[in-house]
């Protein structure tokens, strides 16, 4: 054997035994088990115990997302998710959990045909969702019913949001309450996006349905109603971070004596609507805790109240009242302040979206966004409507006439 051929076998002799060592196999550096890497995959949880044939397939929600890796999606079929533990889902990493699909058909969720309730029962000390993010980590989470938690709760009735990047979506939060803060939902840190989310029948001292103590939220096209929050609790309460929304309604609140209560933090709102949600549309500065606090809202609605801004921190721009005896209290600023029917289409069905010869047509100072509370193009005429919807053309159609051949 030549000196070449013999420096070759040497060194195949040297790899192969340095292949074992290093764990290698095949080109894989990182075995395809391992648990550190984010998998990107997709589990299921079925409630009736199928998933029709779909793997891995779980019962309760809680083991969904003990088994998942950081990026996996959770799809949920219909059905009833309750605990035993001090809450019903906790999360700890970057997940995106669906509710709404049929267990037979994981392609299209569908909320409303089946619903997937994530259920406190109403048991002492226990809450419906936790989140306990960190930074960099992204959840989301979408097509819920969240509903009866809180009981002897402090904070955060059914969600408890204590930090990182959080998307409450197209769910319903009903029927919480907490004893201090946040019926609803109660925001410690974060950044945290609440869009097109139902608040209905929350209860707590201060902020009904939703409570913000700190972070980034923001706000777009929700609605909340029947809050309680007496006697002047708000809705909605701020008691620090940067608060930001648009096309959101807040209505028939009356037992949480305001709309929106800021003791502390801010408030940027735009198209809203507001109404009947007891003394005041939105408060600053007053009552509990007095710190500061500064809201500014502009081409919303305001009806049905006592008052519709109080507190020197609070600016209304390019209002519509109607029903309000004072506009502007207690040092608040007003500005371009308009005055009519917004002729509402069934107030008593909870029904806020304006019909023809509303004072809230084309009446808005500028065009800030693009859609409504229905994700409707905006603006549709001259100029955007006030508050949370933007009124649709009325379509006419003429009846076609048909002309037979050779006539």
């Amino acid at each position: 054997m030549d000196a070449k051929k013999l420096v070759l076998a040497y060194a195949a002799l040297v790899l192969a035994s340095l292949v074992p060592a290093l764990g290698l196999s095949g080109c894989q550096a990182v075995p395809p088990d391992d648990p550190s890497r984010p998998s990107g995959r997709t589990l299921y949880v079925s409630s009736s115990n199928g998933c029709g044939g779909e793997r891995p397939c779980y019962t309760a929600l809680q083991d969904a997302l003990d088994a998942a890796g950081a990026g996996d999606v959770i799809k949920v079929a219909g059905g009833v998710y309750v605990s035993s533990s001090d809450q019903v889902i906790k999360i700890d990493q970057s997940v995106h959990l669906i509710g709404g699909y049929p267990p037979e058909d994981w392609t299209q969720p569908d909320s409303e045909a089946y619903s997937v309730i994530v259920d406190a029962e109403q048991i002492p000390g226990r809450r419906a969702v936790v989140v306990e993010g960190s930074e960099g980590m992204a959840v989301t989470l979408e097509g819920l019913r969240i509903m009866r938690g809180g009981v002897e709760v402090e904070r955060g009735g059914c969600v408890y949001v204590g930090g990182g990047s959080v998307v409450l979506a197209g769910s319903v939060i009903e029927d919480c309450r907490a004893d201090a803060r946040g019926g609803g939902v109660f925001v410690r840190d974060g950044s945290v996006r609440l869009t097109g989310n139902v608040f209905r029948g929350n209860a707590a001292q201060y902020g009904g349905a939703l409570y913000v103590e700190g972070g980034s939220v923001t706000l777009e096209r929700n609605q909340v109603f029947s809050s309680e929050a007496p006697p002047l609790g708000g809705a909605i309460g701020i008691s620090g971070g940067a608060v930001t929304g648009f096309n959101n309604v807040v209505a028939e609140n009356a037992l949480a004596g305001a709309g929106v209560y800021l003791s502390g933090g801010t408030l940027e709102a735009s198209h809203w609507t507001l109404v009947d949600n007891g003394r005041y549309g939105v408060i600053v500065d007053l009552g509990i805790e007095i710190d500061s606090g500064s809201a500014t809202v502009h081409d919303s609605i305001v009806a049905s109240h006592q008052a519709g801004f109080c507190g020197s921190g609070a600016v209304g721009r390019q209002t519509l009242f109607h029903d309000v005896v004072n506009p502007c209290i207690a040092g608040a600023s007003c500005v371009n302040n308009l005055f009519g029917d917004p002729k509402f289409r069934n107030p008593f069905a909870s029904d806020y979206h304006i019909t023809t010869g509303s004072a809230a047509v084309d009446r808005a100072y500028s065009v800030d966004v693009a859609e409504d509370v229905d994700e409707g193009r905006r603006p549709v005429g001259a100029a955007p409507d006030l508050g949370a919807d933007e009124l649709e053309p009325h379509m006419v159609y003429l009846p076609m006439v048909a002309r037979g051949v050779g006539r």
